[in-house]
């Protein structure tokens, strides 16, 4: 099923635990297992459509994605101004399941810090040290929209 879209829509990315090989990740590394309606409001077409769309998860961690991303779901629609208009929303789980967890990790970052310097597969190449910053964490945006869409 594709999803349409007609509202602006947030896409975020989840992270599981860094473990460690050598490599970097492609939308080889994995499958896009499906997606599930976690909170329905009404007509997509009528309401704003936010994904949460797992990256670093393996498949036996995807239970702890779904439970991340209703915690999510649960802090989102309790925060002033969603919580009075929380009908307003519909949210979307999508279940990727690349080789490995977590995200790369450089050994060292345009700020100054080092990290594990560990590199993972991962479906959408999560990478920590986004433009010199080691908390910034950026993905392939092209594939993200792909699985989106």
């Amino acid at each position: 099923m594709k999803i349409q879209f007609m509202q602006p829509v947030c896409l975020c990315v989840g992270l599981g635990i860094a473990t460690g090989l050598s490599a970097w990740g492609t939308p080889s590394d994995g499958v896009v297992i499906g997606h599930t309606k976690i909170l329905d409001h009404g007509p997509d077409a009528q309401r704003y459509t936010i994904l949460l769309i797992a990256e670093g998860y393996r498949v036996s961690e995807l239970p702890q994605f779904a439970n991340d991303a209703q915690d999510f779901v649960d802090a989102f629609l309790a925060t002033n101004p969603f919580r009075t208009n929380c009908s307003t929303f519909n949210f979307y789980r999508v279940d990727v399941a690349p080789p490995n967890s977590g995200a790369d990790d450089p050994a060292v970052c345009g700020d100054g810090s080092t990290g594990t310097g560990v590199m993972v597969n991962t479906y959408f190449d999560a990478t920590f040290c986004t433009g010199g910053a080691r908390r910034a964490l950026d993905v392939n945006r092209t594939t993200v929209m792909n699985v989106a869409n």
